[in-house]
């Protein structure tokens, strides 16, 4: 045996493996512990974006209640988020005291680790970096533990209670309002002992929400799950506390982490409760998918002399749901048809008709009968031929016409006519006549089935010649400041009708003379080309002085059908 004792020098490498396994040890510890400081500064990240989040939405809440039109679909909902703001801010402000209190455990009870951040105005937790005992770990434990991490102290107990308390009153103000008939509600009886670990749990929230409505439970469910922490967890095989797995022998910095984490948990329920509140202000009344617009009158019949209101506006409806409908001649409903979609009114006798009904719409889910009218006119058959521009027709250029026959569609009546040139627009016609029908007369029929209903007699002119506008003086001004001049310049020289002219045509001007005389003797003459004035024009009009004279002359271009059209001479004295 006495061969197996240890020199000293093999008792002093023994030491030495045993000081550096410490050492090795410790310098974990320490980039464990820096770790949660690190973990810590993003969750604080993560709550300012948080806060900036959710004082969005209270602003939109905030304005939303400054529209006169919004201000009463707002109040309701926007009550409700001010109670979860003010309810979220008291547990955080608690989470906040309870972090400061466990570092004062550490660092002293004369430190003070929550600053107010000066732009936001809200309390906020100091770096953990500035700690000096990071790696304590018994400051968390004696403060919400105790000495039996399964049964953990009444301060520990508290933290849980206070979120679980949290949880329930934003699900209950969420849920809890009344549409039409309908009153919805959270069961907060159904969670009393709501624990996220056990199998049961799924159908206990389910059970709560069977009377909230269906659009907010998935919110609901999200916010009730977040706020929601187990009883018991299992950590190296043995079963401790929440508060245990927490708190017991964490390093107090860690401990400051986790509570950081849970005031996040806190944010995130309140931004996810409120955008769902806000958003129920321009929620939709009735089930959407399609929107069109629709014109539509009181009759669909006048006489010559009557006026009638046409409303025109955008329908949004549901494609998927075909509404019944019930109507009848009586006003009263008494006896009335019942049907799907479209309904088919027979014509039968001539005169006035009214039809009287209701139709079925879904309001937030509830079927309600809202009550409709529609007026028409029965009339025996006839043509009538009208032009929208007159009872002239000009060459070189396409006639807008419309036609109408009473109890015949669009679609069945025809136009036709010698000497021109016909052809379809939707439900009108355009009408081409040839330049060598100037000075005589077309005539234009209407027919439906076979049938003749009416023809109109239309006198043939030459397109009218266009005016001449330099930017937006036209040729019938001789005078013109030096500023309005300029800007005339840079638009160039058009060809057009003015706005009082029946018709409208596009022209392109093609080329034009420019002559500028400055009133000292110095006149010069440019080409102008596709309506704009040359450089050196330009350059000298800049100089030109009260009483020098631009002109602008043969202006040639092209109408629609590249027919050559001459424009007016313009001339313009500067002022």
């Amino acid at each position: 045996m006495a061969g197996n004792k240890e020199t000293p020098r093999q008792r002093m490498i023994g030491m030495m493996y045993l000081v550096l396994t410490a050492l090795l040890a410790l310098n974990v510890s320490k980039e464990i512990v820096n770790a949660f400081v690190k973990l810590n500064d993003k969750l604080e990240i993560s709550n300012n974006l948080l806060e900036k989040q959710t004082a969005e939405i209270y602003d939109k809440f905030e304005f939303a209640m400054s529209i006169k039109n919004t201000k009463k679909a707002t109040e309701p909902w926007n009550e409700r988020a001010l109670k979860i703001k003010m309810k979220a801010e008291s547990e955080i402000e608690f989470l906040l005291n309870e972090t400061n209190v466990l570092l004062q455990e550490v660092e002293g009870k004369l430190t003070n680790w929550i600053f107010v951040n000066k732009k936001t105005g809200k309390k906020e937790l100091k770096s953990l970096m500035d700690v000096e005992g990071k790696e304590d770990y018994d400051a968390a434990t004696r403060l919400f533990v105790g000495g039996n991490p399964l049964e953990p102290i009444e301060r520990g107990k508290k933290i849980k209670m206070r979120l679980n308390t949290l949880r329930n009153f934003i699900c209950e103000t969420m849920s809890a309002y009344t549409y039409g008939k309908k009153k919805f509600v959270f069961d907060i009886n159904s969670v009393r002992n709501f624990d996220p670990k056990k199998k049961e749990s799924n159908n206990q929230l389910a059970k709560a929400m069977e009377r909230c409505n269906p659009a907010d439970t998935a919110k609901i469910a999200q916010i009730f799950r977040t706020l929601s922490y187990p009883e018991k967890l299992t950590e190296y095989g043995e079963e401790t506390s929440w508060e245990g797995s927490m708190f017991d022998h964490s390093p107090v910095v860690a401990a400051a982490a986790l509570f950081t984490s849970l005031r996040m948990d806190i944010k995130t329920c309140e931004a996810i409760a409120i955008e769902h509140l806000y958003n129920k202000i321009y929620a939709p009344v009735f089930p959407i998918n399609k929107i069109e617009p629709v014109a539509f009158a009181p009759t669909g019949y006048l006489n010559i002399g009557d006026t009638m209101p046409l409303k025109v506006m955008i329908a949004a409806y549901d494609s998927n749901n075909v509404s019944q409908i019930r109507y009848s001649t009586d006003e009263n409903l008494e006896n009335y048809n019942e049907t799907k979609g479209v309904i088919t009114l027979k014509a039968d006798v001539a005169g006035e008709k009214k039809i009287f009904g209701k139709i079925a719409v879904k309001e937030r889910g509830e079927l309600v009968w809202k009550p409709w009218q529609f007026r028409y006119e029965v009339g025996a058959p006839m043509a009538t031929i009208s032009h929208l521009d007159l009872n002239v027709l000009y060459t070189n250029y396409e006639n807008n016409i419309a036609i109408s026959a009473s109890g015949y569609s669009a679609e069945q009546l025809t136009l036709n006519g010698s000497g021109a040139e016909i052809k379809r627009n939707g439900k009108n016609y355009l009408v081409k006549v040839s330049p060598t029908m100037a000075g005589r007369t077309v005539t234009l029929v209407v027919n439906a089935k076979g049938k003749k209903l009416g023809e109109m007699i239309y006198r043939v002119k030459n397109t009218p010649r266009p005016s001449t506008y330099l930017g937006d003086i036209d040729a019938s001004e001789s005078k013109i400041s030096k500023s309005k001049l300029n800007l005339a310049v840079s638009s160039g020289l058009r060809l057009g009708y003015d706005a009082s002219s029946v018709i409208s045509l596009p022209f392109k001007v093609t080329g034009f003379e420019i002559k500028i005389d400055a009133g000292n003797g110095a006149a010069r003459t440019f080409q102008g080309q596709n309506g704009k004035f040359p450089q050196p024009a330009i350059d000298m009009i800049k100089t030109l002085r009260p009483g020098a004279v631009i002109s602008c002359r043969d202006i040639r271009g092209l109408g629609k059908t590249n027919n050559i059209v001459r424009g007016v001479p313009i001339s313009l004295v500067v002022e």
